[in-house]
């Protein structure tokens, strides 16, 4: 190609970007949102050549080159939306609770499902999360698990406060799983994890959020096998000020049940009374 060629080709790609340009601005202005910068656009131009409608796209959906461009609430929205609901939250209801609570998606979802639940079932759970401290909702969840027999042994959450499993874990991990551990409860304060070691012998460790996240999500199944066998779920949960007798399905689920039938039973005070209709 002579020198003489190489200018007009030259010259001839210049005209192409800036009219690429001045079509980005104007459709910019159109839809009445920012122009991106002439950095970008160059950029893009030397990424991805001069594609208009796949710039626009992009720029637009905040997709490729542009995905950084993302709000904090455009990227909560995705991962909202990239969830498997059963009825699907309106952009109303999640910008919502994005002014309210951030991006907490473990609660997000937790408030989800709680919506969907049954009135009996909304119930005995909004009591059992708000009356139970962590450790007793992790009693809940393992006894859930081996009673169940729904899933592995691999769900079981293991609480380092507790010697038995300590002892346990003791017994069944090596050096280097023990030693992760030792870290995690010197560096994070860990009290909770789940050891996978049916599957990866990954370690997770599990906050007071997760936990009641899992109960959450879980809870449909939970619900049921309390219902269907109660004297499994009526482990000590010391929710009175004496601390002393109380237990779960007695004092937390029995007394919702009962009065779902028109009586109020106090095991604390071990009174009964019947609802005036």
């Amino acid at each position: 190609m002579s020198m003489v060629e190489k200018e007009k080709d030259l010259i001839g790609f210049a005209h192409k970007v800036i009219s690429f340009r001045m079509n980005v601005i104007k459709a910019c202005k159109s839809k009445g949102i920012d122009v991106p910068t002439d950095e970008q656009i160059s950029d893009y131009i030397n990424d991805y050549g001069l594609h208009f409608e796949d710039f626009m796209a992009d720029y637009i959906e905040h997709e490729g080159m542009f995905r950084c461009l993302k709000t904090p609430l455009e990227e909560f929205k995705d991962e909202v939306n990239s969830i498997n609901w059963g009825n699907t939250p309106s952009d109303e209801e999640i910008i919502s609770f994005f002014n309210a609570n951030g991006n907490n998606i473990s609660l997000f979802v937790r408030q989800q499902n709680i919506k969907d639940m049954g009135s009996l079932e909304r119930k005995v759970f909004l009591k059992t999360i708000g009356t139970l401290p962590t450790e007793k909702l992790v009693i809940l969840w393992n006894t859930f698990i081996e009673e169940s027999t729904l899933y592995g042994e691999d769900s079981y959450i293991y609480d380092l406060s507790d010697l038995e499993d300590s002892k346990f874990l003791g017994e069944h991990m090596d050096g280097e799983q023990l030693k992760t551990i030792s870290n995690m409860v010197i560096q994070n304060d860990t009290r909770f994890i789940q050891w996978f070691g049916l599957n990866d012998n990954s370690i997770n460790a599990k906050s007071e959020e997760d936990i009641k996240s899992i109960i959450c999500a879980y809870w449909s199944e939970i619900f049921e096998r309390i219902m269907l066998y109660p004297s499994c779920y009526n482990f000590g949960v010391e929710i009175y000020c004496d601390g002393d007798g109380s237990s779960f399905f007695d004092d937390v689920v029995f007394p919702i049940i009962a009065e779902q039938v028109g009586y109020i039973i106090d095991g604390n005070k071990g009174t009964i009374k019947k609802v005036e209709k």
